[in-house]
């Protein structure tokens, strides 16, 4: 039988009300590359997690999306993430000696003896990607300053915190490396580039015809992390948030990670994760927490309470809301918003 999604019993699942509403412990934080995810980065121990209440007694499951760095970069100590994870382990995240995030699940009762379920976050290295999850991005004003370039007008270095989209290199350039004047993002906007800019800096106009630059510096925050593996292939992993965003979304199963837990009768369940030894740099990121019922028993076809079924069924009938960066957002604002993938101006 097919799992009954009840993710709407999870408060602040997908962080679009900010990186820690709804959840205990220590919580994530987010950057100016955050794009409604949550990380938490160089701490120990961790313990971040949410309480849910009221459910029937049955089977459950959580799913995240989210990865683990064993340290400051995957580069540190001559690819020690890669050499530990694909060379050692083969892998498999349960060999894997830097394992050291949890997903975890667990009752919370009085009357029962308390139930849990754990399993390794995947490592950043899980994915095998021989192309980056972005190469451009342009910022929310017009002026034209990489970070530390002096801004004549205040006498000022640029600080570059206002990133809003990420460009993906193939709606940029063609099949012969020209670049293309006109090209439609990911939610139906229409962009035309006016002029080409130094340094793989692009100017081009948004629908409201203000200019707009993007550029590209190969392996630097916060683009992905470039390194050769030990058989000889490029690989591309993520170290921003924004980078992760992206892979999460372009790849949505290559860092979905997966428990199930039988809950009893009059049980709480507590969901989060955990880690308990300390790293310098490590880093956990995360987005998107679903809940699953499963029903009765695996084995046999679940018994759906009414309550769970009308869950379900509202949560079906919600539309889901973007903004202009892609952002999943609860409600409308004011401007452009895309509902059920049409554009929606609330002036």
């Amino acid at each position: 039988a097919n799992p009954i999604d009840i993710t709407s019993l999870i408060n602040n699942p997908d962080f679009t009300e900010s990186a820690s509403s709804g959840w205990s412990g220590n919580t994530g934080t987010s950057n100016e590359y955050a794009r409604g995810n949550s990380e938490i980065w160089n701490t120990n121990p961790i313990d971040m997690y949410q309480v849910i209440k009221g459910l029937p007694a049955g089977k459950y499951e959580i799913r995240v999306r989210a990865l683990y760095r064993d340290a400051r970069n995957v580069r540190d100590n001559s690819n020690q993430s890669w050499t530990s994870y694909w060379d050692d382990a083969n892998g498999d995240v349960n060999a894997w000696e830097r394992h050291f995030a949890e997903l975890y699940a667990r009752t919370v009762t009085i009357e029962n003896d308390t139930l849990e379920s754990a399993a390794y976050v995947k490592s950043v290295c899980d994915g095998k990607f021989t192309k980056p999850s972005f190469t451009k991005y342009y910022r929310n004003n017009s002026s034209d300053l990489l970070e530390g370039d002096l801004d004549p007008e205040t006498e000022q270095a640029a600080i570059d915190t206002i990133w809003t989209v990420a460009v993906p290199e193939d709606d940029v350039f063609d099949d012969d490396d020209n670049i293309i004047t006109t090209w439609t993002d990911g939610e139906g906007r229409v962009y035309n580039v006016v002029e080409d800019g130094p340094d793989y800096r692009y100017v081009f106009n948004d629908e409201n015809g203000t200019a707009k630059f993007a550029w590209q510096i190969e392996d630097t925050y916060p683009f992905d992390e470039r390194i050769k593996g030990s058989d000889g292939v490029y690989y591309y992993y993520p170290s921003s948030m924004l980078g992760a965003y992206e892979r999460f979304k372009q790849s949505p199963e290559a860092y979905c990670n997966k428990i199930q837990i039988e809950v009893p009768a009059g049980s709480d369940l507590r969901v989060g994760f955990r880690k308990s030894t300390s790293v310098s740099g490590d880093w956990v990121i995360f987005d998107d927490f679903q809940l699953f019922y499963l029903g009765g028993n695996l084995d046999e076809k679940p018994v759906v309470p009414d309550h769970i079924n009308e869950l379900a069924a509202n949560k079906a009938k919600a539309p889901v809301i973007y903004n202009l960066a892609g952002q999943r957002i609860n409600t409308l604002q004011k401007g452009l918003n895309i509902v059920g993938g049409k554009k929606v101006y609330v002036k």
